[in-house]
């Protein structure tokens, strides 16, 4: 069906597609999939020619059939829907960005302020312990090895750290060389 829908980019109606080679060389189980849910009409959610979703229409009340109408109608809400969905996206991954170091993937410095904050909160009766790390003669080793092998050594300082917290505390990259790590109910 996706394959299809990425084709055709057009409305799916199951009773017309099942006549088709497609539909006949799905699997069983994907066939009885789609009719345990009841699906009868299919709508591809394209955006800037990228299938972005699939929105699933069972059966019209009291079993009429899809028309013509209600086709060109669906089509019309595709693009609306379509672009609500990248634009949720695209906030999403803004979203992330803004929390993330793209480098090391761990916190970046501003949210790790917030995640102090609410920690704080959170442990105000019990013991709360931060630690930060200072990778020592980084500088020297950018300039011996490049910066490319810095990056590099970064990112498995991070993977280490994460590692050895685990599920324990929250990491996160302080600065260019430094780390933080919050270690709630720890002294």
């Amino acid at each position: 069906c996706v394959r299809w829908m990425r084709e055709q980019e057009n409305c799916l109606i199951l009773k017309e597609f099942s006549r088709t080679l497609p539909y006949k060389s799905m699997w069983e189980s994907e066939k009885r999939q789609l009719r345990d849910l009841d699906i009868e009409c299919l709508v591809p959610l394209v955006c800037d020619e990228e299938l972005v979703g699939i929105l699933c229409l069972a059966k019209k009340y009291k079993h009429d059939n899809y028309t013509f109408d209600d086709v060109t109608f669906l089509e019309s809400v595709n693009s609306i829907v379509s672009i609500a969905i990248k634009n949720a996206k695209l906030y999403e991954k803004a979203y992330y960005e803004s929390r993330i170091d793209n480098l090391t993937g761990l916190l970046n410095r501003k949210f790790f302020y917030e995640k102090l904050d609410e920690e704080f909160e959170r442990c105000r009766d019990r013991s709360l312990a931060l630690v930060i790390l200072n990778v020592d003669d980084f500088k020297l080793y950018n300039q011996l090895y490049g910066n490319m092998e810095g990056d590099l050594a970064l990112q498995s300082i991070a993977r280490i750290i994460t590692a050895c917290v685990g599920q324990n505390g929250i990491p996160a990259r302080y600065g260019g060389k430094e780390f933080a790590i919050i270690l709630p109910c720890y002294d």
